[in-house]
């Protein structure tokens, strides 16, 4: 894993074929917000926190996600008693 200022993320390198990206990521403190050119998908893997979409905050749990389309800022929230360790991916469109 790799030390960010949020945490640690490692990245799983796929197929170029699949179009997609995975990362595992440990949120210990608060994301910045941000924006990404392919939809993501936040899949909460353990723990709890809220993922915050175009200033809407969106709770997540573990098992469960959140859809982030292209072009959206979004940070994640982890809860204070717990790390949120959550699974980022990213696709693209059909053709893109």
């Amino acid at each position: 894993m790799r030390r960010t200022k949020f945490g640690e993320m490692a990245r799983l390198e796929l197929p170029s074929r699949l179009a997609a990206r995975c990362e595992v990521m440990q949120f210990i403190n608060k994301g910045s917000p941000h924006t990404h050119d392919v939809d993501e998908i936040a899949i909460a893997t353990q723990g709890s926190g809220v993922v915050v979409v175009d200033g809407v905050s969106m709770p997540v749990k573990a098992g469960g996600f959140v859809v982030i389309p292209a072009g959206s800022s979004h940070h994640m929230e982890p809860d204070d008693d717990a790390i949120a360790l959550v699974m980022l991916i990213g696709y693209a469109a059909q053709g893109a």
